[in-house]
């Protein structure tokens, strides 16, 4: 095998069901994409207001989101850097159709329960993986959605106050 489809056991384990886990991945990286459009949208629906202090930084509704956004990006990024090792190949992500929300707080509903599916998609992955470079794969996946889940669940609640 080249270097680049390096499917060793002590690199790339995969589980007996190869095809689904690629599937998985490209399902995943569709949902990435419809999401980073969400947190677009997210951050053109906010409105100015007050920041709040913390540690010489400002923190703002719209830093917070694009502190998402760029989360979900570089989940992106390393779902397609995970299917070109497996594969050698670029993924071609299953699209996720993208529905405009019809307020902001609904787009952060939207988003926390994308997120959360997200996570439970990812959990699955680290239990049904052999362990190895995926599972860690997965395992960093997992941690990125559930502080995205936070910091969305933050929002949230700023929408109620």
């Amino acid at each position: 095998m080249s270097e680049v489809n390096d499917l060793s056991p002590e690199r790339f384990p995969c589980p007996d069901d190869y095809d689904h886990l690629l599937q998985e991945l490209r399902l995943m990286a569709g949902r990435e994409e419809r999401d980073l459009e969400l947190y677009d949208f997210l951050i053109d629906q906010v409105t100015p207001q007050p920041a709040l202090q913390q540690e010489d930084r400002v923190i703002t509704n719209r830093n917070v989101l694009r502190i998402n956004r760029d989360v979900t990006r570089r989940n992106l990024q390393i779902l397609e850097e995970t299917y070109c090792q497996i594969t050698g190949e670029r993924i071609i992500p299953i699209r996720q159709r993208f529905i405009l929300p019809i307020s902001y707080r609904a787009g952060l509903e939207r988003a926390i329960m994308h997120e959360l599916r997200d996570a439970e998609i990812y959990r699955d992955m680290i239990l049904n993986l052999p362990e190895g470079m995926l599972t860690q794969t997965a395992f960093r996946l997992y941690t990125n959605t559930m502080m995205n889940i936070d910091r969305a669940n933050f929002l949230f609640s700023r929408t109620t106050i």
